[in-house]
């Protein structure tokens, strides 16, 4: 089941990723809007996602300084809401669990 979640949810960056033609864009008001990147002094990958109305929505990976994925966070509720999966960097699943309002919602 954990495999067809993430499968699913690389599968649906991927498509939304693919037709998206602008990377980190503000509107008239200053919000972030669609797709944005974010890297470190050194040039590296720290987190991709989506932006609606300055909040974070849908889908958001963040990178080990080596490009392998740390975490996905499935954002909800103007980015209140989360569903948490990260990885070590050998690729193995470290912990999964549910946040709300940046505070641990369950076991």
């Amino acid at each position: 089941m954990f495999r067809f979640f993430l499968l699913f949810l690389i599968t649906l960056f991927s498509l939304v990723a693919y037709s998206q033609d602008t990377i980190s864009q503000l509107d008239s008001q200053g919000r972030k809007q669609g797709f944005w990147q974010k890297h470190d002094s050194l040039g590296n990958l720290v987190y991709d996602g989506y932006f609606k109305d300055g909040y974070p929505a849908g889908t958001f990976h963040y990178y080990y300084p080596s490009g392998k994925i740390k975490t996905i966070s499935a954002l909800s509720e103007k980015g209140r809401r989360a569903v948490v999966i990260s990885f070590f960097q050998n690729g193995q699943k470290m912990a999964s669990g549910n946040y709300y309002e940046e505070k641990k919602d369950s076991i």
